[in-house]
């Protein structure tokens, strides 16, 4: 089996999992960076978790970063390399760094990796690791004279080898870090063991994990914000008009500054024009995620338009009694009626009229807007534009008093 085939195989059976793993976490966490934690969770917190599974899923007869010659041993960038074309990798993105020094007489460094806690994980577990890896690393600077590090970076990733050898000995202890972005921890490994580790599959691998992760980071997300806006209707709206008190301060200032009727209304209409605009966004990153028909009229002749999708969309959704028609020699091209209220749109400027007797009122909406956004808004059309009329009269009867 090829890597290819072996990680598609792999990340199929992943991925088929990401709904359910979604719907137990939604239970725990409710916050967008727990589902960033948990889909970037470390690999060796996990409790399954063996560094002996990759040992046997990436065997080889011959490592392809090492080089023999005569007994001397060196790490091979072009027998890497080869391996990584061979596979398919996009070599590209390959790069291979790597450095020597002496050990001897030094003590083995403290660790500097601060743990994090993750829920689910093991503590035991990792403390159970972290003794053991001191223990095996202050024995490596007691045996070992010199250290070669290499640092493997494809794709997204950085793989990390440390080498420990003794000067006129040619056999080493390897500790493997295969993803630094994923692993804390490190394989530890005798010549044997190296040798005969494929270390360019398990490079893909790793660097296959990580846009895996992204993937299911990106999954959450999206079904995250679908959760946390499928409740968001036209009921959600909140429509603070401008209080009578505050329109007798502002009205005097915009006629002061020579704003006639038409223009003040603008004004006062922009809380209104503003929570109708963030509605409309908000649904349609709601459903952007699903299958939705759009409201796109521009494309389209706009009588056809009318008769469908609009006009069995409406219907679909209750909206039998809203009239639908082109209108003609006003800013909007198709105006929509609901109990006595009307909404308009201009297909051409891709403006929304959330009520057409205020035509200075257009909100520019998105391109892919779904037809469900402008269906729930005429649902809740004749409340909202009540709201708005009876703070549009409040205005008209200031603006007399003061113009007398």
């Amino acid at each position: 089996m090829t890597f290819k085939d072996y990680w598609k195989e792999k990340a199929a059976k992943r991925r088929k999992g990401w709904a359910s793993k979604f719907k137990r976490l939604s239970e725990v966490g409710g916050e967008l960076e727990y589902f960033r934690n948990m889909a970037f969770f470390p690999l060796d917190y996990s409790g399954p978790f063996n560094f002996d599974n990759y040992k046997k899923a990436h065997y080889t007869m011959n490592n392809p970063i090492m080089r023999w010659r005569q007994m001397d041993f060196s790490f091979s960038e072009s027998g890497l390399r080869a391996a990584l074309e061979a596979e398919g990798a996009e070599i590209d993105s390959f790069k291979m760094v790597v450095s020597r020094r002496s050990i001897k007489g030094k003590q083995a460094p403290e660790s500097n990796k601060g743990w994090k806690t993750y829920p689910c994980m093991n503590p035991k577990k990792r403390d159970r690791y972290e003794t053991m890896y001191r223990a095996w690393l202050k024995r490596m600077y007691e045996i070992c004279t010199d250290v070669e590090i290499v640092h493997l970076t494809y794709g997204q990733v950085t793989m990390t080898i440390h080498r420990y050898s003794t000067e006129g000995m040619p056999f080493g202890y390897y500790e493997l870090n295969p993803c630094e972005q994923l692993t804390e921890a490190y394989f530890l490994l005798h010549e044997a063991d190296f040798y005969t580790l494929n270390t360019a599959t398990l490079l893909m691998e790793v660097a296959a994990e990580w846009e895996l992760r992204q993937d299911e980071f990106l999954y959450y997300a999206k079904r995250w914000k679908i959760r946390t806006m499928e409740a968001f209707t036209t009921d959600s709206i909140e429509l603070k008009m401008w209080s009578e008190k505050k329109l007798q301060k502002k009205i005097p200032e915009y006629i002061a500054k020579g704003y006639n009727l038409d223009k003040i209304i603008e004004q006062v209409c922009r809380p209104w024009k503003v929570a109708i605009k963030k509605y409309i966004e908000a649904v349609t990153e709601r459903e952007e995620q699903v299958p939705y028909s759009k409201f796109d009229p521009y494309h389209f002749n706009v009588e056809d338009y009318i008769k469908n999708p609009l006009r069995l969309f409406f219907d679909r959704e209750g909206l039998r009694e809203a009239k639908i028609w082109k209108s003609e020699g006003t800013c909007y091209d198709i105006c929509m009626e609901f109990k006595g209220y009307q909404a308009g749109h201009n297909s051409i400027k891709r403006l929304f009229y959330p009520n057409t007797h205020y035509p200075m009122c257009g909100i520019p909406i998105p391109e892919w807007t779904p037809l469900i956004a402008i269906a729930e808004y005429l649902k809740a059309m004749p409340k909202l534009s009540q709201q708005l009329e009876e703070t549009i009269a409040t205005v008209h009867h200031i603006y007399d008093l003061l113009k007398q």
